[in-house]
């Protein structure tokens, strides 16, 4: 199950995540990141710090809500990925298409640079 919660910042929205991002869980929040998009949200940061665990389904997930954000010229980035999403970020070569953040300020910065 995973918990979510969204503020905004300068014009980005930050979504955080909590538990466990899954094959249990992906079709209930799904909506949300769909909902921002369908909102005119184009720039977005995905906040991992409280994320326990994440499958391949909630990496299709994020790499889907990420195309369609680029399509709509908007931009998503992530920030703060504990050691075993930040492995499966890097078994996947992940790493080498998203903009990872230590912190969210810093990636909130980073649209305006």
């Amino acid at each position: 199950m995973v918990e979510h919660n969204t503020t905004s910042q300068d014009n980005v929205t930050i979504i955080a995540l909590k538990g466990e991002l899954d094959l249990s869980c992906v079709e209930e929040v799904k909506p949300v990141f769909l909902g921002l998009l369908d909102e005119d949200h184009p720039n977005i940061v995905i906040d991992m710090k409280e994320l326990e665990f994440m499958d391949s389904s909630g990496l299709s997930l994020i790499v889907g809500v990420f195309k369609r954000v680029r399509v709509g010229k908007g931009d998503m980035k992530l920030a703060r990925l504990n050691d075993s999403v930040t492995k499966l970020f890097e078994m996947t070569r992940l790493n080498q298409v998203f903009e990872i953040y230590d912190s969210v300020p810093e990636s909130v910065e980073s649209f305006a640079a």
